[in-house]
């Protein structure tokens, strides 16, 4: 006698079909899901590595500002002068959104003229953003930087703006980048410094420079939907200040 082989039914092919599409779809909604926090996670590392980077230097750079000062030359070198170019003037102008200071840096025997600058893109200036410089060329706020050798003679030295710091949210969110610190201090979070009162005008008298910056990322949490604020301080006390 032959034996009878029964097979699937199609009701039961078809069943068997729409488990497996479930199943595929349930494991590729889970690997994006996956894939996205990876790629949010390595966005914010990279963008936390980026501003830690850019504090450092800042912090670096601030520290230096005023060095060499006049009494660091014999008077018989004529070179007392703040103008000369192998003298630097420190911190020279100050907002809570930008800096200019002068530093030998390198200490080639150059002053550098340094300028941090926030600026916004056309159409930004908006509540805490009203106000600062626009550069047509960015489409966030970001942190510029320009490096300059001083003029011979002194004077002011154009600066030349190059990218720093890109997605600076400081002033959308109304938060200074910099807080200028002079003796005694204690004033917004400034450090007690017990040093004799400088009798310098401001921003002369700055002794201390505290530095806070906050960091969009540029991909969204797939959690939350939004992007994601790195922030990071730095404070700079400055080697050599101005008396």
């Amino acid at each position: 006698m032959g034996s009878e082989e029964k097979g699937f039914s199609l009701m039961e092919v078809m069943v068997s079909m729409a488990v497996m599409l479930i199943i595929t779809a349930s494991v590729f909604q889970l690997l994006s899901q996956t894939q996205a926090r990876s790629v949010a996670t390595a966005t914010i590392e990279e963008t936390t590595a980026m501003t830690r980077e850019s504090v450092s230097l800042l912090v670096q750079e601030l520290r230096l500002a005023g060095y060499p000062a006049p009494n660091s030359y014999p008077s018989g070198l004529g070179l007392t002068d703040l103008n000369s170019q192998f003298v630097a003037g420190g911190i020279t102008a100050t907002t809570p959104y930008a800096v200019m200071f002068e530093a030998d840096t390198d200490n080639d025997g150059v002053v550098q003229v340094f300028n941090y600058q926030l600026q916004i893109p056309a159409g930004g200036a908006v509540g805490g953003c009203a106000g600062l410089p626009v550069n047509a060329n960015l489409t966030a706020p970001a942190l510029m930087r320009s490096e300059l050798p001083k003029p011979v003679g002194g004077g002011a030295a154009a600066p030349v703006f190059e990218l720093y710091l890109g997605n600076v949210m400081n002033c959308t969110l109304g938060v200074p980048i910099f807080t200028f610190c002079a003796p005694p201090g204690g004033a917004g979070g400034c450090p007690t410094m017990p040093q004799v009162n400088s009798t310098l005008p401001a921003p002369r008298n700055t002794r201390v420079v505290m530095i806070n910056l906050q960091v969009q990322t540029q991909v969204r949490d797939p959690a939350t939907g939004i992007f994601r604020n790195v922030e990071l301080f730095g404070l700079a006390h400055r080697v050599n200040p101005d008396q």
